[in-house]
């Protein structure tokens, strides 16, 4: 398993190309607000008495309206809005841009794997928020809005502390840099690579603490469980683990986290979504899957998925 430790707090950096929407310029989508996702994740911010909370957005294409930007090219833009509010709903925090998407190639306007990613980042005092995120179309004033309540944690302890957890499709690591690709919500395909991203506070520099981690589906079945050693940079360690994709089925699953020192420790947990192309995420199994079918399928179909093995139900229910 290779685990990949990194000391001191770097800024994300996008060194990974983000894809940009499609939406085709004829595609009806009047009557429909853009569907996004997202992700709300908090880190120790640079002052001790803040928390840093950041903001990841993502659309697909498919979600966008194009128009024809030129002979070769087609353009949708789309504003995007996040809102920190008090739990009884008043504004305290704000931010809003626009952005745009240019494709040349009109074919992937209705694709739903090809995506756009947006960040906005927030330093505010520890506390329980409500987060209002908004997305407007542009071309067609279509919006569509998203309410979710965070807790920002107090970092300004010189006690060991953890960060949450950010899970990643991908990073790069050169020297102290640090670009990645997070895993925002909604999952769509299969994906061998998962990582997972998380910081460690306040462990004096140089020392060595201990980090353990388990997998688990939604049964509680530790489907995989590892350890490591890594040097503290003092403030703040970076850490990224990878979880073991071939281990993991259509389904929801959890991450327990813990770090050790000096007879000290401290948990996290954090929950994710391994969502298989082609099965619907209504269902968290394939035995789910398989059985809804039983309507539609002949005795002999609906045997034969039944007794397949686990793996290759998937490809033969994707088949049917």
């Amino acid at each position: 398993m290779k685990k990949v430790k990194y000391s001191v707090l770097i800024p994300v950096c996008w060194a990974v190309t983000i894809f940009l929407f499609t939406s085709a310029v004829f595609a009806n989508k009047e009557n429909d607000s853009p569907e996004f996702s997202y992700e709300l994740v908090n880190f120790a911010a640079d002052s001790s008495n803040l928390s840093r909370l950041d903001c990841y957005l993502k659309v697909t294409y498919n979600e966008l309206q194009f128009i024809k930007a030129s002979k070769k090219s087609f353009r949708a833009t789309y504003k995007t809005t996040v809102i920190i509010q008090t739990k009884d709903g008043k504004e305290i925090d704000k931010q809003s841009f626009k952005d745009d998407a240019l494709i040349g190639d009109i074919k992937q306007t209705s694709s739903t794997i090809k995506f756009k990613l947006n960040k906005v980042t927030f330093s505010l005092p520890p506390d329980e928020y409500q987060v209002l995120m908004q997305l407007q179309d542009m071309e067609t004033e279509r919006t569509s809005e998203k309410k979710a309540i965070v807790t920002l944690n107090d970092y300004s302890s010189d006690k060991m502390l953890i960060s949450h957890i950010l899970f990643m499709d991908r990073f790069v690591a050169n020297g102290k840099q640090i670009s990645f690709q997070p895993r925002v919500s909604s999952e769509q395909s299969y994906d061998m690579k998962l990582y997972a991203y998380f910081e460690v506070y306040n462990i004096p520099q140089a020392d060595s603490f201990t980090v353990r981690y388990e997998v688990l589906d939604s049964g509680g079945k530790v489907l995989q469980s590892e350890q490591f050693r890594n040097k503290s940079n003092g403030r703040i360690t970076q850490n990224v683990v990878e979880i073991a994709g071939d281990l993991l089925t259509h389904g929801s699953y959890k991450i327990k986290i813990n770090a050790e020192f000096s007879g000290e420790s401290v948990a996290m947990e954090g929950r994710f979504d391994w969502y298989v192309s082609g099965l619907p995420t209504s269902f968290t199994n394939i035995d789910q899957a398989i059985n809804a079918v039983r309507y539609i399928a002949t005795k002999e179909e609906y045997a034969n998925l039944k007794k397949l093995p686990k793996k290759k139900k998937y490809e033969a229910f994707v088949a049917f």
